[in-house]
């Protein structure tokens, strides 16, 4: 209870600030040692409640507090993708958003919306399901193995649905992308690639398409994705 505690405090002390905080700032404020600091702010991060900044060093408020401005201010994820979204947004002509997950949902913290008829479910601050749609398997096709067995034992999995998922799992990290139709909206096609600072996932890119204009076109929508997240990773590793 007394670690659940300094982890709330924590939470508590970054989501107040007005500003981009330091671990040792922080440590210094709750008396909490820098070593037992490190580890909680790795389960924040994990939940979503943490987020590290585009200025290397500094932490502010995670996905889950979409609503107080200050993670698409100043979080690592939405400030490198913020151009690229835009630029693959206009050669795609679709939908396109940024997706990072906590262990019990996925939620859209950017997107651009298409100037074509498009309808869809996903929205700014709007969580979905963590296994269902290109942008939660890809997700989970690079978390941890531990991190994707998490997840996967708090879904509502039968013994069939379990082993396809991990299936299309393996397929995933095998081609670096994942694809579904339908799962999340009906007739809708969707493209995902990660974003990753080092061996950590922060989130996926998604284009989302109607079935009917991805038809015959989907590599068209595929090389995009994958160049926009190749120059965002890019970015993140001189952050």
């Amino acid at each position: 209870m007394h670690l659940l505690n300094r982890a709330f405090s924590v939470s508590a002390y970054i989501n107040a600030a007005d500003r981009p905080v330091s671990p040792r700032e922080i440590a210094q404020a709750l008396s909490i040692p820098l070593s037992t600091l490190y580890r909680l702010l790795a389960v924040l991060k994990d939940w979503g409640y943490a987020a590290d900044c585009f200025e290397a060093g500094l932490l502010t408020s995670g996905p889950v507090f979409l609503h107080n401005g200050l993670y698409l201010r100043y979080g690592l994820l939405p400030q490198a993708a913020h151009n690229a979204l835009r630029k693959l947004a206009a050669q795609t002509r679709e939908t396109v958003a940024v997706i990072a997950s906590t262990p019990v949902q996925t939620v859209c913290i950017d997107m651009v919306e298409s100037p074509q008829r498009l309808r869809c479910s996903f929205a700014v601050s709007e969580a979905q399901s963590p296994v269902l749609g290109a942008s939660a398997k890809t997700l989970l096709a690079f978390h941890t193995p531990e991190k994707c067995k998490e997840i996967m034992n708090q879904s509502p999995l039968d013994e069939a649905a379990r082993h396809n998922l991990q299936q299309a799992l393996q397929d995933i990290r095998r081609q670096g992308y994942g694809t579904s139709l339908g799962e999340v909206d009906d007739n809708i096609w969707g493209v995902s690639a990660p974003v990753r600072k080092k061996d950590a996932l922060l989130g996926v890119v998604t284009v989302m398409v109607p079935e009917h204009r991805a038809a015959g076109q989907r590599e068209c929508f595929i090389r995009p994705l994958l160049d926009c997240t190749a120059s965002i990773n890019e970015l993140i590793q001189l952050a």
